[in-house]
C-alpha cells in the first residue's frame, strides 16, 4: 500500500488538500462535505473522461459494424467457415477482440483516482469523527439488519448510470453490469464515506449527462 501511496502521491495530495479545505468550512455537515467533494472531483475528471467517452463510442460503433456484417454474411455457413469469416472481418477493420476493453476505458481510468480517494478518506481525522443517520462514516454502515445498504445503492447507481449512458448499446450495458457486481464485492466492507462518495458521483454524472442530452 505504501508503494501505491508513493505512486499516487500527486493525486492524493491534491485530493486531500481539497477535502480538508471543504471539511474545514463545513465541519458540521459531513454529507455536504462529501457531496461537494464528489462534485469537484467530477469536474476535475471531465477533461480526462470526455476524450475517453469518444474512444468508447468509436469502439462500440466498430464492434457493431463488424457484428452486423458478420450476421449478414454468416448465414448458411458452417462453424469453421464462420470462424474464418470473423477472422477476416477483424483483419478488414484492424480489430482485435482485446480492444473491447475500450468500451469501458473511462471506468478503468477512474481506478487510480478512486484509490486516491480511498487513501484520503482512510487517513481523514474528520471522517473518523463524522456520523450520518447514526452510523460512522469511517465504518461500513451495517444499517440493513447488520448488512451494508450503501454498497447496494452504489451498485444500483453505477448500473443505472450505464443504462442512461449506453441506452442503445446492450453490450456495453452488460459489461458495466459485470463491473458493477465486481465493484460491489470489492467495496462492500469499506467505509461508508467512500461508498457515499461514489453514489453521489454517479448521480452527478447522470444529471450532467441528462442535462447535456436534453439541451
Amino acid at each position: 500500500m505504501e508503494t501505491i501511496k508513493v505512486i499516487l502521491y500527486p493525486i492524493v495530495f491534491l485530493f486531500d488538500f481539497i477535502f480538508v479545505q471543504i471539511s474545514n468550512i463545513l465541519y458540521d455537515s459531513p454529507f455536504f462535505v462529501i457531496a461537494i467533494f464528489s462534485g469537484l472531483i467530477v469536474l476535475l475528471l471531465r477533461p480526462i473522461q470526455k476524450p475517453l467517452r469518444k474512444i468508447e463510442l468509436k469502439t462500440t460503433e466498430l464492434i457493431n459494424l463488424i457484428e452486423n456484417e458478420y450476421a449478414l454474411l454468416a448465414k448458411d455457413k458452417n462453424k469453421e467457415e464462420q470462424f474464418f469469416l470473423r477472422d477476416q472481418l477483424y483483419k478488414k477493420y484492424s480489430y482485435n477482440p482485446f480492444q473491447s476493453f475500450k468500451q469501458a476505458i473511462s471506468f478503468f481510468v477512474l481506478i487510480p483516482f478512486l484509490i486516491s480517494v480511498i487513501i484520503v478518506f482512510d487517513q481523514s481525522i474528520f471522517l473518523q469523527n463524522s456520523y450520518l443517520f447514526g452510523f460512522s462514516l469511517s465504518e461500513p454502515d451495517r444499517i440493513l439488519f447488520g448488512y451494508n445498504l450503501l454498497p447496494v445503492i452504489m451498485f444500483l447507481s453505477t448500473y443505472l448510470d450505464s443504462i442512461f449512458r449506453y441506452a442503445q448499446d446492450k453490450s456495453s450495458r452488460n459489461k458495466f453490469l459485470v463491473i458493477s457486481v465486481v465493484l460491489f464485492f470489492l467495496v462492500y466492507n469499506l467505509q461508508s464515506a467512500l461508498i457515499l462518495f461514489w453514489i453521489l458521483m454517479n448521480l452527478i454524472n447522470m444529471i450532467i449527462f441528462y442535462m447535456k442530452n436534453e439541451i
